[in-house]
């Protein structure tokens, strides 16, 4: 999938959500996005955001890249088992 693609289905999936009425819509996103890069992958990001921001509905965009690269990180104070959180 090209940057322009993924950025044509993002807000395709933004103004289908809105027409259908969804009332609230989560966008997975990346950790650098929200400001233009230079890189065109998160860039790509960065619009489809702007995109969903401005829709006529509430909308929620998690960036989950680095809270699962921290789940790994030896020396974090937390870690994560079947329990839940625990301290280390």
């Amino acid at each position: 999938m090209t940057n322009q693609d993924e950025v044509r289905f993002g807000v395709a999936v933004a103004e289908i959500a809105e027409r259908c009425g969804v009332a609230h819509l989560v966008c997975s996103s990346a950790v650098t996005a929200g400001s233009a890069t230079g890189v065109d992958h998160l860039d790509a990001k960065n619009r489809i955001e702007a995109h969903v921001r401005n829709r006529g509905i509430a909308g929620t965009i998690i960036r989950p890249a680095t809270f699962m690269k921290l789940l790994l990180t030896p020396g974090w104070k937390h870690s994560w088992t079947t329990a839940g959180w625990r301290e280390t």
